[in-house]
């Protein structure tokens, strides 16, 4: 062989194994994905990446890759490496899929070289595929300059474009595998959450079982579970106490085992019958225990089923019933005892239904209108004739709202007044009770008793109206008296001349005293006296009383005095005229009953409530005579004297300490009494009085009392008594008044009209016009507008309970009763003239 051939040749196979060596060293360089760049997360990274180190194989003008879309099988598009050739590359890709060229490629799984559409390039074709599947397609237009391909860089290219397919592989493999993994963890989640589901179910299903076994044993009725063989399966505490055996003794037992044949016998028929018709059974039977009293027991049998194993079971509950049965028999007695009181009950007793029938009828209902069997209401009180209810019918309006009623009705020869109720029955329905009661008599003895109402009203005006004219026919005699009496004794008189002037006087103010004891005692009985709130002060009040009786007891020799405790107020809230009247009472009856010694009256305060209020204590005491043991408890009667005899030492009514304890009762206080006879008396009352306010608390200072009046002043008095009317000019004028008088109402009119009045003292009982008229035809303007508000003062002998307000409606500024004191009618009028509004 030629040397230099041999040469060549070597030189050749050094090139080839060189050139295969540059290959292998490329193929491993860029075939292997593995290494380089590391974030080939998503198909069109890795295309990119493959074109790229293509490039570096080939010079390309243009690639595409494409990916089979794995719904379509077709190929899209994923990357292009230079857009200025994608539009040529489109064109090419649709041209050669349509000429089945690139059909033809794919399945040669090699490269495959196809001229232009222009036919001045070549189109290289391959397959991204594994051994396996068909991943995509390479798809690129060489540079013109490349006018041949080694057929190492094709295999480059096709191990490259193998890798590339591997790579794609794995990478959907990868998303796979972590969409598998997701499920996975999602479903090992959820499989987590259903066993722990499972497990609180199953530790609250046991936490149900514990409270249903508790709540078992907590029921109070025995409670026993049997299998369909009769045998105890589950028994609650109730039943073993009342079985009186444990728990593990009565499992697995039957009826027979535990109870006499014939109750044994009868509860497995009960059981029987629930098995057979699958209905809840009820029976009641009784159990003696040795020594101990029979109880009776009612036992109700429902059917179930196992919840485990679906086997019938069957479910019994016990029930003492002894007290129920006692109970029921109680109650039935006590109907058949009320339904005989109703029977024998002197009154029609019946039982309406809401359609009119009568549900029930006693024997007086049955004795008066009959058997109202099968009858309605209409139908027995009206006759066989009307078929409908009533018009308006009672009955069923009452049904129908709920209100009772109360009526009258005439049966018979007799009245009967019906009561009648609607109520709702234990069953709910609406009933009507009527009861009526024969009031014939009691009717009859209602007339009477109206009648004698009629006439003991009659009684009592007669005789209030006696009162009233007695109390005026002797009060105006009496006022003349000492009226004249006192007029006479602001004369000038020896000392026997005044002593008879205040002897009388005293006479008559007694006498005066016995005519307002009478009055007011009519009053209280009456129920018509009224306890007045005004100031008045302690001091002063005791004061005049003990003025009062000085000259009688200077006449008397006995020694009369009084006393004011510290902290006594000055001024005080209350009816000081009716303390003064208890006062005067206590003290006249020391004075009577006292015929030497001491009278001593004082007042102090006692502990008491804290509320603006003050508490005094009036004590009266003397030496006298004092009152016997037996007669204590009747001192303070009404007409009742120590000693009532003809042959009594001392006077009077018996009305004073009567009085005085009415008074005290009206008033909200006491009077307690302490006495020994023969060594004398000592009585005290307590009152809680008011206390005003610290800026009216002071003495009085002349506002009301007995001062001068205005100079010049002229007063018209107008009285149809001779001597009153004497009287009063008398006291006015030495009071430096000009008087002008007038006998009755009209002529008060014509003076009012002739000449100024400054007052109008009134008399109220006159002939013709009383003082009433002639006031409110003064308020009238009939005498003109100037004399509209003169003062106006009522004298009158009218002394009864309400007289004062009937004088104050008629116009009358002030009211004072005769007889009357001298400092009474000035300090009135100056109170009424500094003040004529009151």
């Amino acid at each position: 062989m030629d040397t230099h051939l041999l040469a060549r040749r070597i030189e050749h196979l050094e090139e080839a194994g060189r050139h295969t060596l540059e290959a292998l060293e490329m193929a491993a360089r860029l075939g292997d994905f593995n290494r380089g760049k590391n974030d080939l997360a998503t198909p069109t990274a890795i295309l990119a990446e493959t074109c790229q180190r293509i490039s570096q194989l080939m010079r390309f003008k243009g690639m595409s890759m494409y990916l089979v879309n794995e719904l379509t099988l077709e190929f899209e598009k994923y990357y292009e490496s230079d857009p200025i050739y994608g539009g040529e590359l489109d064109r090419e890709f649709e041209r050669l899929t349509e000429n089945k060229t690139i059909a033809w490629a794919l399945q040669r799984k090699k490269h495959t070289f196809a001229p232009s559409e222009q036919g001045h390039d070549s189109v290289l074709i391959h397959s991204v595929a594994t051994n396996n599947k068909t991943m995509g397609l390479f798809l690129g237009i060489l540079d013109e300059d490349v006018k041949t391909v080694m057929d190492s860089s094709l295999s480059v290219l096709s191990i490259i474009l193998l890798n590339s397919a591997n790579t794609l592989e794995n990478l959907q493999l990868l998303k796979l595998n972590r969409e598998a993994n997701k499920k996975l963890a999602v479903k090992i989640a959820q499989l987590r959450e259903q066993v722990a589901s499972r497990e609180r179910a199953e530790a609250e299903l046991e936490k149900t079982r514990h409270f249903l076994d508790r709540v078992i044993n907590t029921v109070p009725d025995p409670l026993m579970v049997k299998d369909a063989n009769h045998r105890l399966i589950m028994v609650n505490d109730a039943f073993c106490l009342a079985m009186e055996l444990p728990r593990e003794t009565l499992l697995g037992k039957t009826q027979h085992d535990l109870l006499p044949r014939n109750d044994a016998n009868a509860l497995q028929r009960t059981d029987a019958l629930v098995l057979n018709t699958g209905k809840d059974h009820v029976i009641e039977f009784d159990m003696a225990k040795p020594g101990k009293r029979v109880s009776t027991f009612s036992i109700k049998t429902a059917l179930l089923s196992h919840p485990d194993t679906g086997e019938s079971i069957l479910v019994s509950v016990l029930r003492d019933i002894t007290e129920q049965k006692m109970a029921e028999r109680m109650i039935r007695a006590e109907r058949e005892r009320f339904l005989s009181l109703l029977e024998e009950l002197p009154a029609t007793v019946y039982v309406l239904n809401m359609d009119h029938t009568i549900d029930y009828a006693n024997r007086r209902f049955r004795e008066i209108y009959g058997d109202p069997q099968d009858k309605n209401c209409f139908e027995l009180f009206r006759g066989a004739g009307p078929t409908a209810p009533c018009r308006n019918c009672p009955a069923s309006e009452m049904l129908a709202s709920g209100t009772p009623r109360i009526h009258e009705k005439d049966v018979g020869e007799s009245v009967y007044q019906f009561y009648d109720y609607p109520f709702t029955d234990t069953d709910g329905t609406r009933r009507l009770l009527s009861m009526g009661i024969d009031v014939t008599e009691q009717k009859k003895a209602t007339r009477t008793l109206q009648q004698a109402k009629e006439e003991a009203e009659l009684a009592s005006r007669s005789k209030t109206e006696f009162l009233a004219n007695m109390s005026h026919e002797i009060r105006t005699p009496l006022n003349g008296v000492l009226g004249m009496l006192q007029l006479c004794s602001s004369t000038e008189l020896n000392e026997d001349q005044r002593d008879y002037v205040e002897t009388a006087l005293e006479s008559g103010r007694s006498l005066l005293t016995v005519i307002n004891d009478v009055l007011d005692l009519s009053k209280i009985e009456a129920g018509k006296f009224e306890i007045e709130k005004t100031r008045f002060e302690p001091r002063e009040l005791l004061r005049t009383v003990i003025q009062t009786f000085a000259h009688n007891a200077r006449n008397c020799g006995v020694q009369l005095d009084y006393s004011v405790g510290e902290g006594v107020p000055e001024v005080a809230m209350g009816d000081g005229g009716r303390i003064r009247q208890i006062l005067f009472n206590l003290v006249g009856n020391s004075m009577k009953f006292t015929p030497k010694g001491f009278v001593h009256a004082s007042v102090s305060i006692l502990p008491g409530p804290d509320n603006g209020t003050a508490r005094l204590l009036f004590t009266v005491e003397d030496s006298g005579i004092g009152i016997p043991d037996d007669r204590i408890d009747h001192a303070f009667e009404a007409f009742t004297q120590v000693d009532g005899s003809y042959r009594r030492k001392y006077g009077g009514t018996g009305l004073g300490l009567g009085i005085v304890r009415r008074l005290l009762d009206l008033m909200n206080g006491s009077i307690s009494l302490n006495t020994e006879e023969g060594r004398g008396t000592t009585i005290c009352f307590r009152l809680d009085v008011g206390l005003p306010p610290d800026s009216c608390v002071r003495r009085n200072t002349g506002e009301g009392s007995a001062c001068a009046l205005p100079e010049n002043m002229q007063v018209l008095v107008v009285e149809d008594n001779r001597v009153n009317r004497i009287m009063a000019r008398r006291i006015l004028e030495q009071n430096g008044v000009t008087v002008h008088c007038a006998e009755s109402g009209e002529q008060a009119l014509q003076k009012l009209q002739d000449t100024d009045m400054g007052c109008v003292l009134m008399d109220i009982q006159m002939p013709g016009m009383d003082g009433m008229e002639a006031a409110q035809r003064i308020r009238n303007g009939e005498t003109g507008e100037a004399n509209r508000n003169i003062p106006i003062i009522a004298l009158t002998a009218h002394a009864m309970e309400g007289d004062r307000e009937r004088f104050v409606r008629a116009g009358m500024n002030a009211y004072i009763p005769k007889p009357f004191e001298m400092d009474t009618l000035m300090r009135v009028m100056n109170r009424v003239l500094s003040k004529p509004d009151v």
